[in-house]
């Protein structure tokens, strides 16, 4: 396994994840609301953006601790090339749906022995965000699909962080060795 140079710690991911975890759940509920109330978009707005972007901080982390690892992109790349218009419909599947599949084959070849993504959640997470992207900006109907993609999504970041915080320490300890 190449080393990495990795310039965070377990201790930043928790926060960073805890953050992203109160953005999201506080913004997606009012979000729901203010296609009845738009004034309410005010406040669902900012915080939804800085939940995405402490996903993006996470998305980029979990590529940095794949890299010289076999990882089919660089964390710029997975993060940047999704803010492209239209190429980021297919990108996303590439930044998330592959990142399953390198993350876990990089596990196994490691010897981590927990926390796996799972390739079924990944593929539901990139579909739900399209339809979000898509159907979704429809009033009545994206509230029908932001509700699952809120879920699926949160538990893809959560499979995300754990999978990071397993390789940091999988790292430290071969490092003490």
């Amino acid at each position: 396994m190449a080393e990495n140079n990795i310039n965070f710690t377990q201790d930043s991911v928790r926060g960073q994840f805890t953050l992203l975890a109160v953005f999201l759940w506080v913004g997606f509920p009012i979000s729901i609301f203010s296609s009845f109330f738009p004034i309410l978009g005010l406040i669902s707005g900012p915080l939804l953006i800085t939940s995405s972007v402490f996903w993006f901080i996470l998305l980029y982390r979990n590529w940095a601790v794949l890299q010289g690892n076999g990882a089919r992109t660089t964390p710029g790349k997975a993060v940047g090339f999704g803010f492209i218009p239209f190429y980021c419909f297919y990108w996303w599947y590439v930044a998330c749906v592959g990142l399953a599949v390198d993350n876990n084959r990089y596990m196994d070849a490691a010897g981590i022995g927990r926390a796996r993504m799972s390739y079924g959640l990944a593929m539901t997470d990139y579909i739900l965000s399209l339809l979000c992207c898509t159907i979704g900006l429809i009033p009545v109907v994206g509230n029908i699909v932001l509700i699952p993609a809120m879920i699926v999504s949160f538990i893809f970041a959560i499979q995300q962080k754990n999978c990071v915080l397993a390789i940091l320490e999988h790292n430290s300890q071969r490092s003490l060795k």
